[in-house]
């Protein structure tokens, strides 16, 4: 998790402080309607100084076990909270005070000045354990952890995933070469997260998969999560493939899948090293084909990137736009972008 990305669009104060006052003496479930509603008018960002004043706005009751209806509003507005400090998200904790732990979860998996910072965790760590939300300071401890950033794509719940896997030319490139002198590829490293995944698919009832590549296809369209034989053709073609090649247009099987009004997709994994070497590579591109999807379908997907852009000899500009294009794309979705180390 980085910082606010440049292609971040964030809801103007005004709007924040007129919806504000049409909150005002409405029951608890119209005001989680309004919520929702002024959410998916916007598709834009809050700040956490925004999500606290519309968090203040909300009723706190006397007995705990009645006091969810702020972790209702975050989990509403899950899609387009921007990434916070610890401080920022200390403050939006204690505003929670009590959490169904989906709600404390959503925060702090949004903090971004975790890693490699002792005090932060610490300070964290004690923000968590006053309300004895014991759960999630155990994921505290995982978000600056590299444990965190190798299980938090499976902790998602949803109905429809769908995967882009780059078997592209460029994922042949050589990523590291181990001290007996085997070389081990970007594919490689792809290869060997996949195997670590295979329990994703617990937690949906339907997925689909595109491979990208000498062999791009749709290979599944909602198969049944239940299907052991689909699971276990997914996994072969992944995993089997005799070499990388073709090419690596992530726009066009991106546009395919947000454009296409049948599917139910609520998650997608891009597992790529974001190389492009067919259609457009300009990441405004991108951003404009997310927000031009339609409004209802933009606020339930949300897309999560795997980075795999380890070694090779493409220009260093190349390799820039290639990791901001994947952190992009997570960003403006709300979702987890992950930079996969050998």
């Amino acid at each position: 998790m980085s910082g606010p990305n440049l292609y971040m669009s964030f809801i103007d104060e005004v709007s924040v402080d007129n919806f504000i006052m049409t909150l005002q003496g409405k029951p608890d479930s119209e005001q989680l309607q309004s919520i929702q509603s002024f959410t998916l008018q916007q598709r834009k960002f809050f700040n956490a100084n925004q999500i606290l004043k519309i968090l203040v706005m909300l009723k706190e009751y006397v007995y705990p076990e009645q006091n969810l209806v702020r972790n209702y509003a975050i989990e509403i507005m899950k899609p387009y909270i921007s990434p916070l400090t610890t401080a920022e998200a200390q403050q939006i904790l204690k505003i929670i005070s009590v959490s169904d732990g989906i709600a404390s979860g959503i925060i702090v998996s949004q903090i971004y000045d975790l890693y490699g910072n002792i005090e932060n965790q610490q300070s964290l760590n004690m923000t968590l354990s006053t309300y004895d939300n014991m759960l999630y300071k155990q994921l505290s401890n995982q978000q600056y952890s590299k444990i965190f950033y190798y299980n938090f794509l499976i902790t998602t719940e949803g109905k429809h995933v769908a995967f882009i896997i780059d078997q592209s030319k460029t994922m042949a490139a050589i990523a590291q070469t181990k001290e007996d002198g085997t070389n081990v590829t970007r594919y490689d490293l792809l290869r060997q997260f996949s195997q670590n995944k295979n329990d994703i698919f617990q937690s949906y009832t339907a997925f689909s998969y595109i491979l990208m590549g000498n062999y791009t296809d749709y290979r599944c369209n909602s198969c049944p999560t239940g299907s052991y034989e689909q699971r276990k053709a997914m996994n072969s073609l992944v995993g089997n493939i005799l070499h990388n090649g073709g090419e690596s247009n992530i726009y066009s099987q991106l546009k395919g899948l947000l454009s296409n009004p049948f599917n139910s997709i609520t998650d997608l994994y891009i597992w790529s090293d974001g190389i492009i070497t067919e259609g457009t590579s300009n990441i405004n591109d991108f951003v404009k084909l997310v927000k031009e999807t339609n409004p209802q379908r933009r606020s339930n997907i949300r897309i999560n990137t795997v980075s795999f852009l380890i070694g090779g000899d493409e220009p260093q500009n190349v390799k820039d736009n290639a990791t901001q294009l994947l952190q992009t794309l997570a960003d403006i979705t709300g979702g987890t972008f992950i930079q996969v180390t050998p």
